[in-house]
This record gives C-alpha cells, structure tokens and sequence, in this order.
C-alpha cells in the first residue's frame, strides 16, 4: 500500500508518473486483495487544491491511456 506523496514538495510530474508506476507495478506483481481488482482513493486532502485535482485527472487519464478501467466501487467484485 502506497501514500499520495506530498504534492506541495516536488515536481507535479515526478508525482503522477510515480504514482502510475506504483498502480502498474502492483498490477505486475498481482499485489491485491481481489485478483486485478484495485480501488484508488481520492481523499479531501487531496482534493481541494488544485494542483491535487489536475493531478488526479492527469493519474486517471493515463491511466485509462495505458489500458485500465474504472468503475464505481458498487460494482467491486
């Protein structure tokens, strides 16, 4: 399990490709509870500046660039 890095401490895009990094190592090395199952959180913290919330789109659509779907955690197996 990885933490959002301190956003406000370094640059946006080392954040974003690291964290997309981390999803797709997780994916690689099956590192889930539910078999090519992962939720991804979207904390307030995060949330409420701006520079979180155009990094969070940024994370997502790459994300869906490389192949990943989202649904809504209702439909979590």
């Amino acid at each position: 399990v990885s933490r959002w890095p301190d956003w406000s401490k370094a640059d946006v895009n080392a954040h974003v490709e690291k964290f997309v990094a981390m999803v797709d190592e997780a994916f690689s090395n099956s590192e889930m509870a539910t078999h090519n199952h992962l939720v991804i959180l979207g904390h307030d913290e995060m949330l409420i500046h701006e520079r979180g919330k155009s990094d969070f789109v940024r994370i997502v659509d790459m994300l869906i660039q490389r192949g990943y779907v989202f649904e809504f955690i209702s439909n979590y197996p």
